[in-house]
């Protein structure tokens, strides 16, 4: 994909009209675009402090006009130049694209960092956006009670079309670049012999209990998220595991590269997390993964009739060591 940047109301203007015309169209002969890691340096030096913008996310297939990776300002980078008019179908998505207080646009980096993502891979995981055939297995494991027990943020009693709610939450949250919650899949590889698709043994018996049925990528065994504070540069990280895939590593595989993500991918300052008092497990995931306790926060939130603690860890970027 390649971005271009222009006012609100000249693409309003394009859309009545099926085709944009940059002013750089008819005195240089082409449209200024971008690729993602290029649009917050060429925002900062071109329109700084500049409001009333939005951002063209443009598929090139589906250009009418060419596309050339040129240098054409004496410059050592290659941009990409759309050579005649945009036509309005080729935009895959509009961007509301809003200088920050300082007036340049490095917290928009996020948000665009967000647009392409593409799943992480760990040596047993795939950490991808879900899919409405999660739904099943999201009630079924987060509606046990000792996972919902431990993330007072999960309902309890899991109902039906619960799933299905929070997983169009999750995915328009992840288009608008404000969260990155994703489920967690284990390898086919990793995956349990006994179980084949459907969740049948291979002798034709019911596969054992909380395994599932085995997609392309995997079987789905839990999920994990960042909720991002664009402007502090922070984010939460928050997980569960179906209780069959407990005590193997899992947690702690997965932590780590949403952790290396978060500071890696997103450029993000600090990473928490916390854990209710009652799962001490999950604070020893945390030190694994490199985050220092903060303290407790007393009788922070309820589950089950009871108030209880929470555990507050953090890590920050010095902190950060790459694996």
């Amino acid at each position: 994909m390649i971005y271009h940047i222009t006012t609100r109301e000249a693409w309003e203007s394009a859309q009545a009209g099926g085709v944009y015309r940059a002013a750089s169209l008819e005195t240089e002969g082409f449209i200024h675009c971008s690729e993602a890691h290029q649009v917050i340096r060429v925002a900062n030096v071109l329109y700084a402090g500049q409001r009333g913008l939005v951002l063209l996310r443009i598929d090139p297939g589906r250009l009418v006009s060419r596309v050339v990776y040129e240098n054409a300002s004496g410059g050592t980078e290659n941009f990409p130049h759309v050579y005649g008019p945009l036509n309005v179908e080729a935009v895959e998505r509009v961007f509301r694209f809003e200088p920050g207080a300082d007036g340049t646009f490095d917290h928009q980096r996020i948000m665009l960092a967000l647009a392409d993502f593409q799943p992480i891979e760990t040596e047993r995981l795939v950490l991808r956006p879900y899919r409405m055939t999660d739904a099943p297995r999201i009630q079924e494991l987060a509606g046990h009670r000792d996972v919902a027990k431990t993330v007072s943020a999960l309902p309890h009693p899991y109902a039906d079309g619960l799933a299905e709610a929070w997983i169009d939450t999750a995915l328009k949250s992840l288009a608008q670049g404000r969260s990155l919650h994703l489920a967690i899949v284990l390898k086919r590889e990793f995956a349990p012999e006994a179980v084949l698709p459907g969740g049948a043994g291979k002798d034709g018996s019911p596969g054992r209990e909380g395994t599932g049925p085995i997609e392309d990528d995997g079987l789905f065994i839990g999920s994990i998220g960042l909720e991002i504070n664009a402007l502090a540069n922070a984010a939460e990280l928050g997980y569960w595991l179906g209780v069959p895939y407990w005590n193997r590593g899992y947690a702690t595989e997965a932590a780590r590269a949403m952790v290396a993500y978060g500071f890696e991918a997103l450029g993000l300052n600090r990473i928490q997390a916390c854990h209710m008092d009652t799962n001490p497990a999950s604070g020893k995931v945390l030190k694994k993964i490199g985050m220092k306790y903060e303290g407790t926060l007393r009788q922070a939130t309820y589950r089950f009739g009871e108030y209880r603690d929470l555990l507050m860890y953090s890590i920050v970027r010095s902190e950060y060591q790459p694996n």
